[in-house]
């Protein structure tokens, strides 16, 4: 009998949670009207949301519009992929995975390599600052180690902290949506130069339209996505 209850108790709190997350996609948000590519409608819709959203976008952006209003987050992101064609959307616990069906499966989206091992950072700024890199020289064919940069971090990243956990035999995109379930506090956008980009490609652009932002910033910053060379933006 007392198993049973455990049973029955555990099962009513994954029913909870589940609609917990459910009600989160379904409330109300208000919106002014939206007219910008992609990449911006995206990160637009996860700033009003305060939704952790990582997204990976394949150039030409189309330009997505949307009525202002009061619209649920599903909406808005229905929306999107709507006149998106080639895209969706899917919860992933405290995130939600936007991405292109073509560039996800694709051989040097960085994304699909592994680490073998890869222990993560104390905060989301070092989060920000040593993931790209440890990407690039996993592109490289390197153990992720990247090449050494010297940046300024983000002093509002700095105060999320993670647990330094150790990973094993883990894809980048696991990686990063593990940060955003643990610290649901950001967005990231990640623009590809096409669906389906080459090594050389990568390598070129890899980090040149990678964006984050944290939602406690005052103002949300627009993505200024720079063009990849012979790719003409869709109007």
């Amino acid at each position: 009998m007392r198993v049973h209850i455990l049973l029955l108790t555990l099962l009513a709190g994954t029913c909870n949670l589940g609609g917990a997350q459910d009600a989160h996609f379904d409330q109300a948000i208000r919106n002014k009207s939206i007219s910008a590519d992609l990449a911006n409608s995206v990160a637009q819709v996860a700033w009003l949301s305060q939704m952790p959203v990582i997204a990976e976008l394949a150039q030409p952006l189309p330009t997505i519009q949307i009525a202002g209003g009061t619209h649920s987050l599903r909406y808005l992101l229905d929306d999107i992929v709507r006149q998106a064609p080639g895209y969706q959307w899917e919860a992933k616990g405290k995130a939600v995975h936007f991405y292109s069906k073509v560039l996800r499966d694709t051989k040097f989206n960085f994304l699909n390599l592994r680490f073998a091992r890869f222990t993560m950072p104390s905060n989301l700024s070092e989060f920000k600052l040593s993931f790209p890199e440890r990407e690039f020289g996993l592109l490289q064919g390197y153990s992720g180690g990247g090449i050494a940069t010297i940046a300024v971090g983000d002093t509002v990243l700095e105060k999320d902290l993670l647990q330094p956990t150790t990973l094993e035999n883990v894809t980048g995109r696991e990686i990063l949506l593990k940060a955003a379930n643990e610290r649901p506090t950001f967005f990231s956008v990640i623009v590809f130069p096409n669906a389906d980009p080459t090594k050389k490609q990568m390598e070129q652009d890899m980090n040149r339209n990678w964006f984050w932002q944290a939602f406690k910033d005052q103002h949300f910053g627009s993505l200024y996505v720079e063009p990849a060379a012979g790719t003409r933006q869709l109007r």
